[in-house]
């Protein structure tokens, strides 16, 4: 149930990385989209190695164990505030790649 689980998320999780994929590959220069390509899942993967070892440090000091979960709570609030970080930065983003006139 678990590998199931599991390998599900990373499907959806494959899907909901694709329109940044789509937008990024209309923006580049013609030829180097595989590079591009390659990049961003090479990021992604980075990003998914820290963002573990960042989680178990996170429980390490918060002191969430399998016998204690008395700082879950705040747990939970601090990866809910860092999921919502890359909202500041979509003015980085070209108005060319959202399709936005204005």
């Amino acid at each position: 149930m678990v590998l199931c689980g599991s390998a599900l998320a990373d499907a959806v999780n494959q899907f909901k990385f694709m329109p940044f994929l789509i937008s990024s590959g209309k923006l580049c220069p013609p030829g180097i989209e595989g590079t591009l390509f390659a990049l961003f899942m090479s990021i992604n993967n980075l990003g998914s190695t820290l963002g573990s070892f960042m989680g178990a440090g996170l429980a390490s000091i918060l002191n969430i164990s399998s016998g204690s979960f008395d700082n879950l709570l705040v747990g939970i609030v601090i990866q809910v505030l860092c999921t919502l970080i890359p909202i500041a930065f979509l003015f980085l983003i070209p108005k060319e790649a959202t399709g936005i006139s204005a």
